[in-house]
């Protein structure tokens, strides 16, 4: 027999033994009737009331006790099923080999794990609680990440783009992301992005374009940003229109010259540097200039990658060529903010500073007039106090004299009881010793009527 139904059993069998032991004792020493009746026929309602509550007690701890006992095998189900919750699932998620970063719905980054920080050089201390757009996405990528984010979490969407994120190290690298609503008791509460950068991708895929004839167009009419081909020697042998513009030329007119005759002496010579670091690097070599443009110089970040033939041979340098305007006029509208609210949160503290000094001059000021007062009221209270106290302690003084008397009185009724009993036992054995002598008398008389009675017989 199973356990659980071992203990219901012997439960209804320890209330049949209770029930039958109460029905036999009321019989034998209560003397309430036969045996069968007191036990099942007609047992009195009290009884039955009793033995029916006792019953439930038994069969209610008899319960409780199945319910803590296991059947064979359960408990080894339940370890196998617990075995995974031990893991937490934020550990698989840190661990993952993809990015995965969590947003809330205003867009802070509520979750961050190490192929995120690996990828940005960011930890996750730093960033979690901050804005995903402030940290990671550059402003001229915002009006394509706000309404990716948006349509996450307002209208529930699963979303794939590729977004241009900002490292600590203040390069740019390409991430595809597949971005997915968080749902919780049926409400969005926040959105997750899994992704994978795709950098090397995306140059690989300038780089084609720069160098088939057929991809040209591609390249000129839908990447927004300057670009540039050069040969060996620095002289540019492709551009496409965004820079023509920037530069304030036709395209035509730009073949044949130089990348550095735009950018002054002292960028001229941090271009060549960092050719040259291409070069030796095989990687992307980024830096910022000043670029003489069509309606004067603006500030530019520029991106260099070595270009190599297909047997492997470097044969020229590609160049990505951004303008800053408009991030840098943003960048000083912020630092003038920043000092305008500095400099009113000074105008602020000061001014709370003078509030603060007045308000403790008219503190010690009201200290000053009201002190003879308040040493009245508290003279006062020290005198109510003390009239309190006095109080207290005569009423304590006469309850206790009220409990003395009690008490004399107590003890004067208790004598009084145990010397009418006294009497009254003392009467009682005069009266016994009376009834007594009456009886011996009367047994005397009778024996001595029989005696005579048989003696008249004899």
């Amino acid at each position: 027999m199973k356990p659980k139904a071992t203990v219901i059993a012997l439960s209804a069998a320890a209330g049949a033994f209770v029930w039958v032991v109460d029905s036999v004792y009321d019989t034998l020493f209560l003397d309430k009737g036969p045996l069968l009746r007191v036990m099942v026929t007609d047992p009195p309602v009290p009884d039955m009331i009793e033995r029916l509550l006792v019953l439930a007690i038994i069969m209610g701890l008899g319960a409780a006790i199945s319910g803590l006992l296991k059947e064979p095998g359960e408990a080894t189900e339940e370890a196998e099923r617990e075995v995974p919750s031990q893991v937490s699932p934020d550990v698989f998620a840190q661990a993952a080999g993809v990015m995965i970063l969590g947003l809330d719905p205003q867009g802070r980054i509520t979750f961050f794990n190490e192929k995120c920080e690996e990828l940005t050089g960011y930890r996750r201390a730093a960033v979690v609680g901050g804005s995903f757009y402030d940290l990671f996405v550059p402003v001229r990528a915002l009006p394509r990440a706000l309404p990716m984010v948006e349509a996450v979490v307002e209208r529930g969407e699963t979303v794939d783009a590729e977004l241009p994120w900002q490292t600590a190290d203040h390069r740019e690298v390409v991430v595809a992301m597949h971005v997915s609503p968080v749902r919780e008791n049926g409400e969005i509460v926040g959105a997750v992005s899994i992704g994978e950068e795709i950098t090397e991708f995306r140059l690989s895929d300038v780089e084609l374009a720069l160098t088939a004839e057929p991809f040209r167009p591609l390249a000129e009419d839908m990447l927004g940003d300057g670009m540039a081909a050069a040969d060996n020697e620095g002289r540019l042998t492709w551009v496409n229109d965004a820079l023509a513009k920037m530069l304030g030329r036709s395209a035509e007119e730009l073949i044949g010259t130089r990348l550095a005759d735009f950018v002054g002496p002292d960028g001229a010579a941090d271009l060549q540097a960092a050719q040259e670091r291409a070069w030796e690097d095989e990687d992307t070599i980024q830096l910022e200039v000043q670029v003489q443009g069509a309606n004067g110089r603006f500030p530019a970040a520029v991106a260099l990658r070595p270009i190599e033939a297909p047997g492997g041979e470097t044969v020229g340098t590609f160049a990505l060529v951004r303008d800053l305007s408009e991030i840098k006029q943003r960048e000083l509208a912020l630092i003038d903010e920043r000092t305008s609210v500095q400099a009113e949160a000074s105008t602020l503290a000061e001014r709370i500073r003078e509030l603060e000094a007045r308000v403790k001059t008219e503190r010690e000021a009201a200290r000053r007039e009201f002190a003879a007062e308040i040493e009245r009221l508290e003279a006062l209270l020290e005198s109510a106090d003390e009239r309190v106290a006095e109080a207290r302690r005569t009423a304590l003084a006469e309850q206790q004299d009220r409990i003395d008397e009690l008490e004399a009185a107590l003890s004067r009724a208790e004598e009084r009881v145990r010397q009418a009993r006294e009497e009254a036992l003392a009467e009682q054995q005069s009266r016994i010793d009376e009834l007594e002598r009456q009886v011996a008398e009367a047994e005397a008389r009778v024996e001595e009527a029989r005696q005579t009675a048989l003696a008249g017989q004899q």
